[in-house]
């Protein structure tokens, strides 16, 4: 489940607005009806208010004009109360008109300026458009930092916002020191419960239930609850939306009966206080719905799914992320039904939309995954000839779901050596260092703009002119490469390919072969020129894991040397075991190929593919006396060369390397990274040169803490490599 962004700083920004008017102009007509508006948004009744709201624009229009604040205060107003009724699209072009009015009539810098900004920010957050939203908070920010007289709640409001759209683009860690500041400026100035710290309380536990601490979130979110009930009326929306989050929760602890008695009670809340189409409803009903399946009450959910689905395709764009969930929530119930053909109907729009939004987060790669299970299943149970155009699909949906850092860092470096112009290499390279350093740079200052800003000195404006220099130096390359080097878009994008794609990119001796770890199991595909072939592995996700682990351990060499301890050899048995269920079920097509390009997934990127055992071994377990066994072991290496690539993306940008000229001399080569900056080097042993035999004094060196042989196992973390281990 998703969490939602809480509208009620803009509501309590835009009134703050409207009263400061109110105490320094006359008692102007208009001013008090804004003023008005104010405090009925507060009070959440949002009818009245839109009908107030209207009565201002229109004596505001007749009285001075469209080009006057009190006209564009009234506007914003009228903004915001379409945006809580479900009106996005009308809310954001009023907002914008609001906006343009404020900076024509009034200097640089002003109050009212900035929270123009914030409110179009909110309103492109609302309709996913995070980069222009992350934009418009981050102005409205430093402008009210630099108000003359000092505003720190509408700081907090730009804070929360900020942070609220950084965890929308999952980046965690520079929202939380944001909403710690915001919580920390409201609990300094507002009354005890104020809904405002509720909302900075709710946001926190967001930033820890997005780390699945569920368990840490959930005090934070009943605390917020609290205030709300004690300080806003009984009927408020922002209630029903607190224990809304709270039911979420309850869902992902695996409460269910729990949960579904408070989205009961959310959904009557909300069709009593809202309009018929408003989105929150069909926030509510997918979130119940998807509880309502753990309960087993199909039918119950596929009535509150639609219904929801209804609402979100009048109010929400087309290729929105909301819509994608719910439809492939209905596809989730169709395949427990045992409709495969309408699991994937539903599935197949999810996906293609949430691929066309061009964004890939955790939503979308769930989607993608349940769309390659059902594929699999629906050609599992037909007696054709596979759907080629389906197995395509799904070969693209796990492409998308599995992208990798690691693919998107080979197709880079990919490009760099496919450009014949030493030159434009480094052009490109210096590309490269402007990403990762501009990276560097937001998380920086959001670090900045967590402390006050008499503790900051002069960082804050440092850092922002330092990324819109970066962001200078991005454009111009990007210019220049697009003239000197039109392909490197292309090769620097990992977009998926096809089955045809891939066999056209394959030699007569390779075989590719591309696994991929979905939501209900382990899938894998093999590709020659002759053909393909795709199974889903027998094993489950967990056993793999447990094997590879397993085989990982008796690859340590500690243990021959340790007194005391029995030493455990590698396991030919369980290597065999994992041949026979990786690679046995696409043996028929890549049997006889020398070189086989592997692209694992899952737990199958620690294994030492080149280790696997082909052939049954007489001895499963050797011991010390029987070492000769593993000289006649059929080892998978002796039979095919093997490779290994993060993504098939990869295979395309390394076959454009390819095509420059070959060398004409092999080589071996040593990786020695830097993996921490800031470590002193440590100074080497002295080594005395040999003549190609080892020193016989070396070898009977005790084994000290620099020169002790270390286990292969114990270089990784789960699945992952350990840096500060290597």
């Amino acid at each position: 489940m998703t969490w939602r962004t809480n509208s009620r700083s803009i509501a309590a920004i835009v009134a703050i607005t409207a009263s400061i008017a109110v105490a320094t102009a006359t008692a102007d007509e208009v001013d008090d009806l804004n003023a008005e508006v104010g405090a009925l948004t507060q009070d959440g009744r949002y009818p009245e208010a839109s009908a107030v709201a209207q009565t201002a624009a229109d004596k505001a229009r007749a009285k001075f004009g469209e080009m006057s604040q009190p006209y564009a205060r009234a506007i914003a107003w009228q903004a915001f109360l379409l945006q809580q009724r479900g009106k996005p699209d009308a809310a954001e072009v009023l907002f914008e008109k609001s906006l343009d009015i404020y900076q024509k009539i009034l200097p640089a810098g002003h109050p009212d300026i900035a929270t123009s900004i914030n409110n179009l920010g909110f309103s492109y957050q609302n309709s996913d458009r995070l980069i222009e939203a992350e934009q418009m908070y981050k102005r409205a920010l430093d402008m009210r930092e630099k108000a003359k007289p000092a505003a720190p709640l509408m700081v907090a409001d730009s804070l929360n916002n900020l942070a609220q759209c950084y965890k929308r683009q999952g980046r965690i860690t520079e929202a939380e020191p944001l909403h710690q500041r915001a919580l920390k400026l409201r609990r300094e100035l507002l009354p005890e419960n104020d809904p405002l710290i509720a909302q900075s309380l709710t946001n926190l536990g967001s930033t820890l239930e997005l780390q699945e601490k569920f368990a840490q979130a959930e005090p934070y979110y009943r605390d917020a609850l609290t205030m709300r009930r004690k300080s806003q009326p009984s009927d408020h929306p922002d209630i029903a939306g607190s224990q809304n989050k709270l039911a979420e929760l309850l869902f992902k602890l695996g409460r269910y009966a729990e949960a579904e008695l408070m989205f009961r009670d959310v959904i009557e809340q909300r069709y009593k206080t809202q309009p018929a189409g408003h989105i929150d409803i069909a926030t509510s009903l997918v979130n119940r719905a998807e509880n309502l399946i753990e309960l087993k009450s199909y039918a119950e959910a596929k009535s509150g799914l639609r219904n929801a689905l209804a609402i979100q395709q009048m109010a929400l764009p087309p290729l929105h992320p909301a819509i994608a969930r719910t439809q492939a929530t209905l596809g989730r119930i169709a395949r427990i039904e045992g409709n495969d053909t309408q699991a994937l109907s539903m599935l197949r729009v999810a996906a293609i939309s949430q691929a066309a939004r061009g964004r890939i987060d955790d939503l979308a790669r769930q989607h993608f995954a349940q769309f390659v299970g059902v594929a699999y299943d629906v050609i599992e149970k037909s007696k054709a000839v596979p759907d080629q155009t389906l197995v395509n699909q799904a070969l693209e949906m796990a492409q998308r779901a599995g992208l990798s850092e690691t693919a998107s860092t080979v197709t880079r470096m990919a490009a760099r050596f496919a450009a014949s112009d030493a030159a434009l290499r480094d052009v490109m390279r210096d590309r490269e260092e402007i990403d990762a350093e501009s990276q560097r740079g937001e998380l920086e200052l959001s670090q900045s703009l967590a402390l006050p800003v008499d503790e900051r000195g002069r960082t804050v404006d440092a850092q922002r002119e330092r990324l819109a220099d970066l962001a200078r130096q991005r454009t111009r390359i990007d210019s220049d490469l697009k003239t000197r080097f039109p392909r490197y878009a292309e090769l620097v994008s990992p977009e998926p390919l096809s089955l045809p794609d891939v066999r056209a990119l394959l030699k007569g001796d390779e075989a590719l072969v591309y696994y991929f770890s979905g939501t209900d199991g382990v899938y894998v595909w093999a590709i020659t020129q002759e053909g393909s072939l795709w199974r889903k592995l027998q094993p489950g996700v967990a056993t793999l894991a447990d094997a590879v682990s397993t085989l990982r351990n008796t690859l340590d060499i500690g243990t021959l040397t340790s007194q005391g301890t029995r030493p455990k050899l590698f396991d030919l048995g369980l290597s065999h075991q994992l041949y026979q269920w990786l690679l046995s079920p696409v043996e028929t097509l890549i049997a006889g190929k020398a070189n086989t390009i592997l692209i694992p997934a899952g737990p199958l990127t620690s294994l030492p593919f080149q280790m696997l055992v082909k052939s049954n071994p007489l001895v499963k377990q050797p011991g010390l006396a029987q070492l000769a066994v593993y000289r006649d072991t059929d080892w998978l290496m002796n039979h095919t060369a093997l490779s290994v690539m993060p993504a098939l993306s990869s295979l395309r940008a390394m076959r454009a390397t390819a095509q420059r000229p070959d060398s004409t001399k092999p080589m071996i080569g040593f990786g020695n990274p830097i993996f921490d900056a800031n470590a002193k080097p440590t100074p080497a042993d002295p080594v005395q040169p040999t003549s190609g035999m080892i020193d016989a004094s070396l070898k009977a060196a005790p084994a000290t803490p620099s020169t002790r042989p270390l286990s292969y196992a114990s270089f990784w973390r789960g699945p992952a490599a350990d840096p500060d281990a290597l």
